[in-house]
């Protein structure tokens, strides 16, 4: 057995009682992105509400993939998604090192969601 990759999955978490959560919680979406957990968890937890989603460190072993594991690769959408979200902590990050005032950041957080 060879480790060939490893890598960050983002895991959408559901439970089997989804009346008034007293089952089980389980795996139901393992996601390479963080967009594509986002958009995957809406509604699919108790009474309807968001799951929770929890990044964990998966293995390919000899090509297979393992941990909880049904890997949702990003959409194209997802992918252009996240380079903007990259790209907005990027400049946020350049905008505080340039002391740009709290008003002018604040309008570019409330503004700059995606």
């Amino acid at each position: 057995m060879n480790i060939t990759e490893e890598k960050i999955a983002h895991i959408v978490y559901t439970n089997t009682d989804l009346t008034e959560g007293r089952g089980c919680e389980y795996p139901l979406y393992v996601c390479e992105s963080l967009t594509t957990a986002k958009r995957l968890c809406e509604g699919k937890y108790v009474q309807g509400c968001n799951a929770p989603i929890c990044s964990k460190q998966i293995y390919a072993i000899d090509g297979t993939w393992y941990g909880p594991i049904k890997l949702e690769t990003p959409t194209k959408k997802d992918k252009v998604t996240d380079v903007k979200r990259a790209l907005c902590e990027t400049i946020r990050r350049k905008m505080e090192k340039a002391g740009i005032s709290l008003e002018e950041l604040e309008f570019i957080i409330n503004e700059g969601k995606i």
